[in-house]
């Protein structure tokens, strides 16, 4: 048997541990994970030390994690995310949306094809038609956690770039896999081959919901048996065999199987995070480092092609999807067109993916290839940028709660915030019994001892902006309270004390109490009391909410309230000044830094402290 040098694989993974340890103390911009790899590649590889050469393992596993790559792309169509009936309030058909995200699509490819056309006539590049597809990519694993960090995934605005965003990487990837067959077998039937791929793809998702259905899954979805990640992987490679097999390319059969796992399972479940974890933390980075290693940037230093070629690229990857949203009317105003079109932009893993399949058929030149690469560094790391500037100034901050203790009373709080306010709720405890049952409600979970600091520091308590001290007992909800408001100054900090005794000393402290006994009386009074005015809090539909909101916008300063045109159904039902509390009528003025309660629909309210919230 052949000796295997580890060598080159050791180097390349002892690099992808210290990639986000680099970043994470990278404070002058954001850049993802990815970006740091193909960095680090520059630096071992051609274009830097040289220290990585050919190897043949290494290469398999590249290769391996590029088809990885794919499959974790198709995960990321999240066809639950896609909520129509709550875009701008109404119920749209499903085809008015698809129809607007194909016609972008289309506008896309055109205007990228008509650049790509003129820079192979200037004799810049080999093939027009294979950059006019590299150009019309967008990146999902950037737009999904953008729109889902800055809590827009569920408005107007999130659903289309999210639905265009999906189409773009579907269509990308088909027309290209339909461009290469061409290219190598020529217009003959084998190219119609290649809906075979959608017919396997129909059968083993009716057979993935027989089976997922089946009481033996369950049974052999832990332990040793892990049957689920199993299963996960040979859909993969069964795939990936066909599309071989057909003469297509495995991108496709890669991405079309990680679209049947997303189908089959919840976002956010044990699978999904276990095949993350095998694609992120191995065969991802070897692929990216990899890419970096075998870039040659002298190519670009001593070029007068690539000279011209990277501000050409990068001054058409933002047009190409820029001009065409600044013509649909599926986003309200200026802004929100420029902000989709912008974060449109970003493309990270299928341009590098189209990329090296036309670096490996001779169709793009060394040359062209490093600029595409210096594309995708750029706009994945310039795009959501961009992008929350645009969107951020009429935006509230998502609010980040600290939840101390999975008792029953923590853990139904953080789902009722998570779920009916869209809060960013991490529930905090060392307990596995409370954890597990918290893991099943689909809570975000930290093992740790909140009574510590490092405990506390390692549950994110320095980014939070509220933290509830919920376990069973008095003394460790007060010191934790306490040290949330003291050592690290935050205002909003809830204590559960069921000793009225230890009342005083919190609130003395600054500490807000809910003491359960009595709070249990004060809900029985008011239902006693005011049954109509409790029920309405008590059984507030699940898409009403209540927002507080600060007036920050010029506009509506000194403005009566009865002219103001607030979007759907929203209602201010209270206003606070200072001190005071104003109970609101048509004529009542509104000032600069009121703080106005607002009640009506989820979406309706996010657009309403859009507008009153912006500078």
């Amino acid at each position: 048997m052949q000796e295997v040098a580890f060598h080159p694989l050791l180097l390349v993974v002892v690099l992808a541990f210290a990639v986000p340890f680099v970043l994470e103390h990278l404070r002058i911009i954001r850049i993802p994970v990815v970006v740091g790899e193909i960095l680090a590649g520059l630096v071992i590889g051609k274009s830097g030390l040289n220290v990585v050469t050919a190897d043949p393992w290494l290469d398999f596993l590249a290769t391996f994690g590029f088809t990885y790559l794919m499959f974790l792309s198709g995960l990321e169509v999240d066809l639950e995310g896609i909520n129509l009936s709550r875009v701008n309030n109404k119920r749209p058909q499903i085809a008015r949306l698809l129809t607007g995200a194909l016609l972008y699509f289309v506008a896309t490819l055109i205007l990228s094809f008509l650049i790509a056309l003129f820079l192979w006539q200037q004799k810049l590049i080999k093939n027009p038609w294979l950059l006019a597809l590299i150009f019309s990519t967008t990146s999902l694993g950037i737009v999904v956690p953008v729109l889902k960090e800055r809590g827009l995934i569920d408005t107007s605005l999130g659903q289309n770039i999210l639905i265009s965003a999906v189409l773009a990487d579907f269509l990308t990837m088909f027309l290209t896999t339909v461009l290469v067959a061409l290219a190598t077998t020529g217009p003959t039937h084998e190219v119609l081959l290649i809906l075979v791929l959608f017919v396997a793809f129909f059968l083993l998702y009716r057979t993935g919901l027989v089976l997922s259905r089946l009481p033996i899954m369950r049974n052999l979805a832990g332990a040793t048996s892990e049957i689920q990640v199993r299963g996960a992987l040979a859909t993969m490679l069964f795939f990936i065999s066909l599309a071989q097999e057909l003469g297509s390319e495995i991108i496709l059969g890669a991405f079309l199987a990680g679209v049947i796992i997303s189908l089959l399972s919840r976002r956010g479940s044990s699978l999904r995070l276990k095949l993350d974890a095998i694609g992120y933390g191995f065969f991802i980075p070897i692929f990216f480092i990899t890419v970096g290693s075998q870039l040659d940037l002298a190519v670009l230093v001593h070029s007068h092609t690539a000279l011209i070629l990277v501000p050409a690229f990068l001054v058409s990857a933002f047009l190409v999807k820029v001009i065409p949203a600044l013509f649909f009317r599926s986003y309200s105003n200026l802004r929100e067109k420029l902000a989709a079109g912008i974060l449109l932009s970003s493309r990270l893993s299928l341009i590098i993916a189209v990329s090296t399949i036309g670096l490996r058929l001779g169709a793009i030149s060394e040359t062209t290839h490093a600029a595409v690469i210096i594309v995708a560094i750029v706009t994945s790391s310039l795009s959501p940028v961009l992008f929350s500037k645009l969107v951020d100034p009429g935006r509230p901050k998502q609010l980040k709660t600290l939840i101390i203790g999975a008792s029953e009373a923590g853990l139904v709080l953080a789902q009722r915030l998570k779920n009916r306010h869209q809060h960013h709720v991490v529930v905090v405890d060392h307990d596995p019994v409370r954890l597990a049952k918290g893991k099943d409600m689909g809570l975000t979970l930290v093992n740790s001892d909140a009574t510590t600091y490092q405990g506390l520091e390692k549950a994110g308590i320095t980014e939070a902006t509220a933290v509830v001290a919920a376990t069973g007992d008095d003394a460790v909800n007060l010191r934790v309270a306490e040290i949330a408001r003291r050592q690290y100054g935050i205002k909003n900090v809830i204590a559960f004390l069921n000793n009225l005794r230890n009342t005083q000393v919190a609130e003395d402290l600054g500490i807000k109490v809910v003491t359960p006994p009595l709070s249990t009386l004060i809900v029985a009074e008011n239902i006693l009391v005011h049954p109509e005015t409790f029920s309405l809090l008590r059984d507030e539909p699940e898409d009403t909410t209540f927002e507080e909101v600060r007036l920050r916008n010029h506009r509506f300063f000194e403005q009566r309230l009865k002219y103001i045109n607030l979007p759907g159904d929203v209602l201010v039902v209270s206003i606070i000044r200072g001190q005071d509390r104003i109970v609101p009528r048509g004529n009542t003025l509104l000032k600069k830094d009121d703080l106005l309660i607002l009640m009506g629909n989820r979406d309706s309210i996010k657009e309403a402290s859009r507008q009153l919230g912006a500078v």
